[in-house]
Parts: C-alpha cells; structure tokens; sequence
C-alpha cells in the first residue's frame, strides 16, 4: 500500500513578495519585553475572546487609566529597517469596562529604547462602533516624513508605541505585524499563489491522482513568509502540473533550472526525489530536470531528512536534451 505524500509548495523559479507581513509579537511566546510605558498596565493572559477571528493562545491585556502607551520592542531581520514597511497591522479586541467605545483614536509612535527619545503620529487610525470582547484587525499606516526624520537619528534599538485613544481603557491586543511594501516582482516568478485561485484561474493540478488546493500557509516563522502557497496531497507519485508556465516570448533555452520551497506535512518519507518534465495535452510527458543536494551540489539527489513543517529551498537543474 503507498503511503499519500501531503506538501506545501510555494514559489516556482523565484520567491515573490506581494505586501507580506513580518510578526513583530503574537504573544505565543510571552511579553518578549511589551510592556505600559506609562498610565496602565500591560500583562500577558489567555485569549478572552478565541474566535475564528483570532484564536490564539496568548495575548497581551492593556489596562489604560491615563491613555497609557504600550511599547513593543522590534527586532527587525537582518538588513531591514523601518522604511521597508508601510505600516503596522493589529488585531485588537475591546474589554468589558472601557469607557464609550463609540469611537475610538489610536495613535502610534516610536521610542528609542535607549535614551527614550519618543515620536509621535508615525501613524494614526480610529475606528465607529465596536463591540465588547470581539477581534477587529486594524491598519497603521506610516506618516513617511515622520519615519525618515526619526530614522536619521540613528536609533539602535527601537520600540513601537501604541496608543488607543480613551483615558480609561481595557483591551486586547495579538498578531503584531509589520506591512512590507510591495515589490516588483521577479520576472522569471511563474507562481506565488499569493492571489491565486484554482476554481477561477485553474493553472495548476493534479493529472492523476491526488488532490492540490491553495491554502494559508501554516509555518510562516522560517524562511517562507508567505501568506498562500499551494497543498499538495499526491498519491502514487502524481505529479503536480504548470500550465502558462514561462512568460512571454521566452523558451525553456533561457533558464538553467528551477528553484522553489517545498514543506512536507508529515515524516516518514525517507527518501524523497523530485523530478521536473514537460507534459503534452494528450499526456505524455518528458523528464528532463532532476535535484541539485543544496549542501552536496550532488546531481540527481532527492530529498533525504527534513523536519515536517519547515520549509526547503529546492532547486532542479535543466538537463539539455
């Protein structure tokens, strides 16, 4: 009996970046140093409202009585600063015991960690109505000539400063991103699956068995960020297929290979090689491309041991017939 091989496949030839976000703090993890810089407390408790909206494990509970601020350190990834994002995204959820929540202003600033030097209005968002112990995400997005200004001092060490705009306050506050601005994408990107989907724009699937769908993408902590990728649940060494697979006006002659991110679901695959063809409309298909071992440089390696749930670079070589 074959065992059913169940995958993530990301980025086919390059990896696109398409307003991905980066987690500043989900809270999984503890305060990892979040805390009230002045006017209330902040402290980490289980989820008081987990909901199909949010249903994370820990959250961060602000108590505000002077329109406190809370400061969350950044860590940013080696070589990006500030100004490679627009702006910050938040889920926030109001508690029972704040005043008028009919409408509410929230302000967000930075605060150098070592001197304490504060900026604020680097963003700003309000929202109407809202209800008591429901998830409601929110969008900040960067006053850029503010950013440039506190970013020409040269600050070490950072935090966010987020405030909600009531003096007396209780509220919620999970899945702290940073918006990555949008770029260009690679022209040679075939897929991202980012805005992909199979039901209208079918240009992938499975030609035997097996099943493929565009899917969250569940481990976003290592080196894929992205939000989509494509499930794969293969039976019998089905091979998933490409169509509209190269741009315009270029021909398999102008690419030395393939490389893409693949994560498996589950272990007990030892041994695992991938193979790269091109299938005709009536179904015949041509292996010419095989795996490159990333750490060998080995030709024709497939995949040995890996760790469900993380992601692969993978790269397939052309074989020129």
């Amino acid at each position: 009996m074959k065992k059913t091989l169940s995958l993530l496949c990301a980025a086919c030839i390059a990896v696109g970046m398409q307003a991905q976000t980066y987690m500043v703090n989900d809270f999984e993890s503890g305060l990892n140093g979040a805390n009230a810089a002045w006017g209330g407390t902040a402290e980490l408790i289980d989820n008081p409202c987990s909901s199909s909206d949010n249903s994370s494990t820990k959250v961060l509970k602000v108590v505000s009585t002077e329109f406190a601020n809370v400061a969350i350190p950044l860590n940013l990834p080696e070589g990006k600063t500030l100004a490679d994002y627009t702006g910050v995204r938040l889920q926030l959820a109001v508690l029972e015991g704040s005043e008028n929540i009919t409408w509410v202003g929230n302000e967000l600033g930075l605060v150098d960690n070592d001197t304490q030097e504060k900026t604020f209005q680097v963003a700003q968002n309000s929202w109407g109505d809202a209800t008591y112990n429901t998830w409601m995400s929110l969008d900040f997005n960067f006053d850029e000539t503010i950013l440039a200004t506190y970013l020409d001092g040269n600050h070490a060490s950072t935090s966010l400063l987020i405030k909600v705009g009531r003096q007396a306050f209780n509220y919620a506050i999970d899945n702290i991103r940073l918006i990555e601005k949008e770029q260009v994408a690679d022209p040679n990107t075939i897929f991202t699956f980012e805005t992909m989907d199979l039901g209208t724009t079918p240009r992938c699937g499975m030609p035997w068995s097996g099943s493929c769908e565009v899917a969250e993408n569940p481990y976003t902590t290592g080196i894929n960020t992205s939000s989509k990728a494509l499930k794969v649940n293969g039976g019998e060494c089905s091979p998933v297929t490409f169509t509209e697979a190269l741009p315009a006006g270029k021909t398999w002659n102008d690419y030395s290979g393939i490389k893409l991110q693949v994560c498996f679901l589950e272990s007990g695959f030892e041994w695992c090689p991938i193979e790269m063809g091109v299938r005709t409309d009536g179904g015949s298909h041509i292996k010419f491309g095989y795996t490159v071992d990333a750490n060998t440089g080995q030709e024709g390696a497939g995949i040995g041991d890996y760790t469900p749930g993380e992601w692969l670079d993978v790269e397939l070589k052309l074989i020129r017939l």
